[in-house]
């Protein structure tokens, strides 16, 4: 007698034992059983699901609630009924225990995403300790190239896009003021301060330097279209941005909108508009500059959508957006085998942080942004947080506010608008506090009132 015998004995009398009949009394108690704990298990899931932390497992939450109900149904049609199928005697009542069984696996997954929700940990790529020899391909890992060079001489620092902004930084820079990020841009609708964060993104393009753009106000072909006109008016268009596209001599600046990552935080807002603009545009449309450009981010997968409601998996999104910077920055070796350095320079725009504030769980918003931030610091990540004043209203129930973002923001630059003129401060970039100056609109950027208040005095230096 081999083993094989005695498990297939033992698999024929589980069989006959579990296709035996069970006593109506029984299965009263168990269905009776199911109803309350079912019950009781719908109410705690749907209390806690609620908060706006557990966005990602609320369906998860509803299918596991479902099976609870449909194999509480199926104990009460087998009292009705008292079925049976294939010999078995009870089928629906045991199909009913298999069921909700089972059901309990995804339960306990659930549990233990609720349990352990404040102790998540982001992720964000690290530079790997080993590289796999089959590699032909070296990868640029963190951190990125800075985006000021106090060695060089003369001094120089990139382009930040806003006349008035880039006087400062060169002013630092020529006094021998290191630039660090995040930069906190803090600006009221009056600037249309959406366009500030537009400047530093095209002016990073523009300079052949990889771009991630959170886009929570708007849907990537909006975003894309808007880029396009602060890119043109960069290089010197008037107002007729498309006609500047059009120029044969202008059409090899559409690859630098290759180096265009969108982690997109508008879409899941709206719905059909999204699906609308993700579908293949027609002929006529193909020919217009923004569509055109909008073809180029897609087919290179440089769009990652996420839900502003749910932090963590707006992390993963960034994360991926990240590694996709990463792989594609990758340079080929040389003759000898040895990779190839390079610079690459990497801006990260939040349009705006006050949408994330408003509509993300405040607990999970707040170590997501100081996560952020803090590695964007050590790793050289150029970022720009645009925040609106009193968006979302500060409060207890808030922890995240202007002062927790300029606690974790090396500099801060104010826009204001006072009595019918309209001011730009800079703090925490020099030894003292630059400004109010005064300000103007001019050729579709902000620069400074008048020539005198682009003299600075002799900076101290801390």
């Amino acid at each position: 007698m081999t083993v094989f015998d005695d498990i297939g004995r033992g698999l024929i009398s589980f069989w006959m034992l579990a296709a035996g009949p069970i006593e109506a009394a029984d299965v009263r108690a168990a269905v009776g059983a199911f109803g309350f704990f079912s019950g009781f298990l719908i109410y705690i899931l749907t209390s806690i699901a609620s908060r706006k932390a557990y966005v990602r497992i609320q369906r998860k939450v509803t299918v596991v609630i479902t099976v609870q109900g449909f194999s509480l149904f199926l104990g009460i049609m087998d009292l009705a009924t008292q079925a049976s199928f294939l010999g078995w005697s009870n089928f629906l009542f045991k199909s009913s225990l298999i069921t909700w069984t089972v059901s309990l696996i995804p339960l306990y997954y659930l549990l233990d995403q609720v349990v352990s929700i404040d102790r998540i940990k982001f992720k964000k790529p690290t530079e790997p300790r080993l590289r796999a020899p089959w590699r032909r391909s070296a990868t640029t890992w963190p951190p990125f190239s800075m985006f000021q060079d106090l060695k060089a001489t003369p001094r120089s620092t990139k382009q930040f896009g806003v006349g008035c902004v880039d006087h400062y930084l060169k002013l630092a820079t020529k006094g021998g003021h290191r630039l660090f990020f995040p930069i906190l841009v803090v600006a009221e609708k009056h600037f249309r301060p959406w366009r500030i964060c537009l400047r530093f993104a095209a002016a990073g393009l523009s300079d052949d330097e990889r771009v991630i753009y959170f886009s929570f106000n708007q849907p990537p072909d909006i975003i894309v279209s808007q880029l396009a006109a602060q890119f043109a008016f960069l290089k010197g268009s008037d107002s007729d941005w498309r006609s500047w596209w059009r120029k044969k001599e202008n059409e090899d600046s559409m690859h630098k909108f290759e180096n265009l990552y969108i982690v997109d935080c508008c879409s899941p807002w709206i719905g059909s508009r999204a699906s609308h603009a993700s579908q293949k545009p027609s002929e006529e449309e193909q020919k217009s500059p923004e569509k055109k450009l909008l073809i180029v981010v897609q087919s290179n997968r440089h769009i990652f959508r996420s839900d502003p409601r749910d932090p963590v998996a707006l992390g993963s999104k960034y994360e991926k957006a990240l590694r996709k910077v990463i792989h594609d920055s990758a340079s080929p070796p040389s003759q000898s085998g040895k990779p190839v350095s390079q610079s690459v320079f990497v801006r990260v725009v939040y349009d705006s942080i006050s949408d994330l504030l408003q509509y993300g769980d405040p607990q999970l918003t707040m170590q997501l942004i100081k996560h952020n931030m803090v590695w964007e610091d050590q790793n050289r990540a150029n970022s720009l947080y645009l925040y609106i004043r009193d968006v979302p209203r500060p409060g207890l129930s808030m922890p995240v506010d202007i002062g927790f973002l300029r606690w974790n923001a090396y500099c801060e630059v104010d826009f204001e608008y006072q009595k019918t003129h309209e001011y730009m401060s800079i703090e925490s970039l020099f030894s003292e506090k630059k400004g109010p100056v005064m300000i103007k609109e001019m050729n579709n950027d902000w620069v400074l009132k008048s020539e005198e208040q682009s003299e600075e005095p002799s900076l101290s230096v801390e």
